[in-house]
């Protein structure tokens, strides 16, 4: 696989949480700064279940997963957050495998999957801020706009 194109305004985005959850605050903060690019938030109803340390069921969020990977007209692929999970998905990750090629944004415990694309597909990978840093003060205004320039 070569290379992915930049984010353009109305290009949509999945949304998801191979790890931890987060508030809904903080969910639509970041989904507000990604509104503000432009892009198009797509987030599964179910993202957020019961589970106390993870975002969901594993079963639910490998298939939220597969979903964003497989679904051809999403252009990106945006964690909503770290914490401890991602590396749970991996064993049943690998029957799998994307139908087109885009970016997968996050970091901290999904770097496991980030190491998987690259090793496994092929697939370059942004080790870049969660949803939740993007509506929050910890990200400078300099950094927000150099992200959204590489994007």
């Amino acid at each position: 696989m070569s290379g992915f194109g930049t984010l353009r305004a109305g290009d949509t985005v999945d949304i998801v949480a191979p790890a931890s959850a987060c508030s809904a605050v903080e969910l639509e903060r970041g989904l507000d700064a990604i509104r503000e690019w432009g892009l198009v938030p797509r987030v599964p109803d179910d993202l957020f279940g019961d589970p106390y340390v993870y975002s969901n069921d594993d079963s639910v969020r490998l298939r939220q997963l597969r979903a964003a990977i497989g679904n051809r007209t999403s252009r990106a692929i945006w964690c909503v957050r770290g914490g401890y999970g991602s590396g749970r998905l991996l064993p049943r990750l690998g029957r799998c495998s994307p139908r087109a090629l885009k970016p997968f944004i996050g970091f901290s415990d999904v770097t496991a999957l980030h190491l998987f694309f690259n090793q496994v597909w092929g697939q370059p990978t942004w080790h870049g801020p969660v949803m939740t840093q993007l509506g929050s003060d910890r990200i400078s205004p300099a950094a927000l706009e150099e992200l959204h320039a590489c994007l």
